[in-house]
């Protein structure tokens, strides 16, 4: 049986809260606009022009999440993301990892001939994967080679042990004396809000952002990114539009109990009155 009160939330939920299938749409077009635009304002303020993302299926590195579509829970086996700040100031991204797992349109994937696997499509030219990765940066000649390497950050230290022994013992030896920490990469990169993001804080986007779920992610970002002054503004628009959207005086004090802190009273409360 289904409380009264849930039943209530229910519905409201039901009229903010778009279908999986369109917040996947949503956070995949998302990802297209923060590789173009966010990404290599990061890379030129971090003065990186070459960021790797190395890591295993189930020990994610934990931007990876950020940097695949909304439907890959996981890494596929290893997989290397490779990032590259062009003259022209974008950044040309490869997928050194299985090919046709859906990444191909964000990545190039340019493993095509895995050593000793049978999906191998021309043998004589198989190379293993680091073997692949070696001659890709030896192409493209980075003046600085990023991996998630960080004493201060856990955001920006995803690289295991094991895959770093591994890069410094596959790459050519010029490459490895390129190797810097990418920690500004990748916090900048988790910090940093698209316009997307930012439209959808302020409700512009889509219904699925105006709700008490997601002015908790507002709260959280939005303030690192705004002035005091244009902050409390933003606060009290969005605080009165969430109040202005609970169905009743009960909805109203849940969420002021929350909101203050009390989120371990707020619900029995509700249900009591």
């Amino acid at each position: 049986m289904i409380h009264r009160c849930d039943a209530l939330e229910l519905s409201l939920l039901d009229q903010l809260i778009l279908p999986l299938s369109q917040q996947y749409q949503w956070k995949d077009d998302d990802l297209t606009q923060r590789l173009d635009t966010v990404l290599p304002k990061i890379m030129k303020q971090s003065d990186i022009d070459c960021w790797l993302v190395m890591c295993a299926e189930y020990n994610e590195d934990p931007v990876l999440k950020s940097l695949t579509p909304a439907s890959m829970f996981t890494a596929r086996r290893t997989m290397v993301l490779v990032f590259v700040l062009n003259e022209q100031g974008r950044v040309d991204r490869y997928a050194i990892t299985r090919a046709h797992i859906g990444l191909d349109p964000w990545y190039k994937t340019i493993w095509n001939n895995p050593k000793g696997s049978s999906w191998c499509k021309d043998p004589e030219k198989a190379q293993t994967q680091m073997e692949c990765l070696n001659a890709l940066l030896m192409e493209v000649q980075p003046q600085k080679i990023g991996l998630n390497i960080s004493n201060d950050f856990a955001f920006g230290d995803g690289l295991s042990h094991g895959f770093y022994q591994q890069l410094r013992e596959g790459l050519d030896s010029s490459l490895v004396n390129r190797f810097v920490s990418a920690e500004a990469i990748a916090v900048g990169w988790l910090e940093t809000r698209s316009q997307m993001e930012m439209d959808a804080y302020d409700g512009k986007s889509t219904p699925a952002y105006n709700s008490y779920v997601c002015y908790i992610a507002y709260d959280t970002f939005i303030h690192n990114v705004l002035s005091t002054k244009e902050y409390m503004q933003a606060f009290r628009r969005d605080f009165r539009a969430i109040l202005q959207s609970c169905a009743n005086l009960k909805m109203k004090m849940f969420v002021l109990l929350s909101l203050m802190g009390f989120k371990g009273i707020a619900y029995p409360i509700y249900c009591v009155l």
